[in-house]
């Protein structure tokens, strides 16, 4: 039997309970939580006027703001899925998740109205994607269909529509390791898992105030942050630029005790001249993550008296699968945790189908249960089939548990680096380099960047008639794959790229022959 738990129950109560208290602060506007649970009431009550009900997918692409949130909470009264569109891809990219997920509409600032619409031009185009030529576009101005104003209905009555905790809130895509997108589905459950147990260990609720500039188009930023302090009742301090020095300020400013940052953050902090001056003492959490962290990182950011702890998580778990205290951290500064309340965690070996587990201290595969876990791949049993065994979730990282259940990440099975805080696979870029004329193979590998942690290097074979430049490579790339993506260095070898037996690219030996910074020539912009 169908029952009402999902998560638009928590802007009813807290616009009940706390009334006054601002929900969202952007800029120098605020809006109450009473404000936001009207607002949303009619927003969803548009949505429902025009055709979007239960189990519909929305596409939004947008930078932070209060209107952002609105679609998202006017999605959870009406059972609405959100799938959000980060900013950075190209419209190809784009094209392919709205027509993957099957968008019914498609809301647009601005700023990104351009690349929606030549995303949405070429699916209408195209008669394979007919059944998408009708995705109703939505703007926050003129210019892009109906405007996002127009959605908010007069009538300001709950919908109250019954929402089960198996229903999916969210189709979060990730990076595919076979070149194309997954879309992991959350469901209210998952969210509401993960919500209920950072609220309860990290000590939050109405008294969380939460600075946001990452975007809320990533799924650690929309579920583990926004979500987890908007089901606790929290206020939200929305931005749209992650940068050192406007951190600083937007901490003393309003006071915020929650901030997640990766760690080129922090430390532009750190070494900022006036950092001293700077009041910081609301700050109670403090979380790193989207890259390597190592014990000197650690070390540093606590000498400067910020409590900064270690996390890991991933978009198939909701983002939030270990947790440990500030305590924890210094007395295992290399750990990222151990499970969290309702989590458990395994390492069991990467060669076998199966779930095999290993010894303590042994390396292997992580592999994690519990409800945060998502309910799978949209669209694509395949690959759900292979990720999620026996309820279990296979995350392709490597590590280990100590004795204690710590649990410490060393690399990673599959091929996937992290450059800036962001998910990387090498498939998606390897597929648009071997359509260049020229290129007889290509691999891609992440190597160390002193700004971005990692970021990308094509290690290319190309016959000895070819004339390919470097700066040309990165110029095609640029019109299928964001920026973040793209090739900073391009190595072009007439020798072949080394594989194995069964004819596999030896990835890790061409990581050690292009270990040295001389040995990948100079870096592209």
């Amino acid at each position: 039997m169908t029952s009402r738990e999902g998560l638009g129950d928590f802007v009813r109560f807290w616009g009940r309970a706390i009334p006054e208290n601002d929900a969202i602060i952007e800029g120098g506007a605020a809006t109450t939580w009473r404000e936001l649970d009207e607002r949303t009431s009619q927003l969803a009550n548009g949505l429902r006027e025009r055709g979007i009900g239960k189990g519909d997918r929305v596409g939004l692409i947008a930078p932070n703001c209060r209107e952002y949130l609105e679609v998202v909470i006017a999605g959870f009264k009406i059972g609405a899925i959100t799938v959000p569109l980060n900013h950075r891809l190209t419209a190809s990219e784009l094209g392919y998740i709205v027509q993957h997920s099957g968008c019914s509409m498609v809301i647009a600032h601005p700023t990104y109205t351009e690349v929606a619409g030549q995303a949405l031009d070429a699916l209408a185009n195209a008669a394979e994607h007919s059944p998408h030529r009708n995705v109703t576009r939505v703007g926050f101005d003129h210019g892009f269909g109906e405007t996002l104003d127009s959605l908010y209905s007069e009538d300001r009555t709950d919908t109250d529509t019954p929402i089960d905790s198996d229903d999916v809130a969210f189709i979060c895509y990730t990076s595919g390791t076979t070149g194309r997108p997954k879309g992991a589905m959350l469901s209210h459950g998952n969210v509401l898992a993960t919500a209920h147990y950072r609220n309860l260990a990290d000590d939050l609720g109405p008294r969380a105030r939460l600075y946001l500039p990452a975007p809320l188009a990533f799924t650690g930023t929309l579920v583990m942050l926004w979500g987890v302090t908007y089901v606790g009742g929290g206020l939200t301090v929305l931005d749209t630029v992650s940068d050192a020095r406007r951190s600083l300020e937007a901490i003393q400013q309003h006071r915020i005790s929650h901030f997640t940052a990766v760690p080129v953050i922090w430390e532009g902090m750190v070494r900022d001249p006036d950092f001293a001056s700077f009041d910081l003492s609301s700050l109670r959490t403090c979380i790193t993550g989207g890259s390597n962290v190592s014990e000197a990182f650690l070390r540093s950011m606590w000498a400067a008296g910020l409590p900064v702890r270690n996390a890991y998580g991933l978009t198939e778990g909701a983002s939030s699968t270990t947790w440990q205290s500030y305590d924890n951290s210094r007395q295992h500064p290399d750990s990222v945790g151990r499970a969290g309340i309702h989590n458990r965690i395994r390492i069991v070996d990467p060669a076998r189908d199966e779930l095999f587990d290993l010894r303590v201290g042994d390396v292997g595969e992580v592999a994690v249960k519990g409800p945060e876990v998502m309910l799978g791949y949209w669209e694509d049993p395949a690959a759900t089939a292979l990720t999620l065994v026996d309820g279990w979730l296979r995350t392709g990282d490597l590590g280990y548990l100590d004795e204690d259940g710590y649990l410490y990440i060393v690399g990673r099975s599959k091929d996937m680096f992290i450059s800036g805080g962001l998910n990387v696979y090498p498939a998606e870029i390897e597929e648009v380099l071997i359509q260049i004329p020229g290129v007889d193979e290509c691999a891609v590998i992440g190597v160390n960047d002193d700004k971005w942690g990692e970021t990308a290097a094509a290690i290319i074979h190309s016959s000895a008639s070819a004339q390919i430049d470097p700066g040309e490579v990165r110029d095609y790339c640029k019109n299928y794959l964001a920026d973040y993506k793209l090739p900073r260095y391009v190595v072009v070898r007439q020798s072949p790229l080394p594989r194995n037996m069964s004819g596999k690219v030896l990835k890790w030996h061409l990581a050690k022959e292009y270990s040295e910074p001389t040995s990948l020539g100079p870096q592209l912009r």
